[in-house]
């Protein structure tokens, strides 16, 4: 026999239905837009030492735009590229929590490494993954250092960028909703299903001759 459903069940469901469509709608992670200014900070060790926070930051004007390409110059004396035991290291900010490995300016001739003459760095450049739209954040990164014999007096910085379009968050949004939308309308046909096949009592009333 068909029971209607309380105001409990009901509000379940209702919020099953909410609870889906915002775990797609809020982000879990900071959304970017397309030019969003990327801070950059810089880490320095010295003979082997460094701070446990930046020791400088990238100027601004030098910094990398989200979804832009970019190259800039810095010079190598800012960070002391005559010394030969110093070694930076670049940290992506504001969230995104990613560091290089340490680069030493200067490498030396060494057995291990298999350098037979002095190594300066020229330049740095950097690949982004990405997405935008709503949802606009990384996808992946790394950077790769280039070195040469020659001394140069500025700092080669590259910054690439590479769109990932394998997301839709539009797409996803919708085939949610309507897998929501379908389970909500199956739970309705199950319950009027059930009520249709309910068994139903028939009285039959004889009249009866004296």
């Amino acid at each position: 026999m068909f029971r209607p459903m309380s105001a409990l069940q009901s509000n379940l469901i209702v919020l099953c239905l909410v609870a889906l469509l915002l775990g797609v709608v809020v982000s879990p992670v900071a959304a970017w837009s397309h030019g969003d200014l990327v801070p950059v900070n810089v880490y320095l060790r010295i003979n082997g030492s460094y701070p446990s926070t930046p020791s400088t930051t990238i100027p601004y004007d030098f910094c990398p735009r989200f979804g832009w390409n970019k190259l800039v110059e810095i010079p190598s004396a800012d960070y002391g590229s005559n010394e030969t035991d110093i070694a930076i290291r670049f940290e992506i900010g504001r969230g995104v929590n990613r560091q290089t490995k340490w680069m030493p300016l200067k490498e030396l001739p060494s057995p291990t490494n298999g350098i037979k003459t002095a190594k300066h760095l020229t330049m740095v450049i950097f690949y982004f993954g990405f997405q935008v739209g709503a949802f606009g954040r990384f996808t992946s990164f790394k950077a790769v250092a280039t070195y040469s014999e020659h001394a140069h007096e500025v700092i080669i910085i590259k910054y690439e960028w590479d769109e990932h379009r394998s997301y839709n968050p539009h797409i996803a949004l919708g085939v949610v909703s309507a897998v929501s939308l379908v389970g909500f309308l199956m739970l309705v046909h199950k319950f009027t299903s059930d009520a249709s096949k309910s068994p139903s009592t028939i009285t039959v009333v004889r009249d009866r001759m004296d």
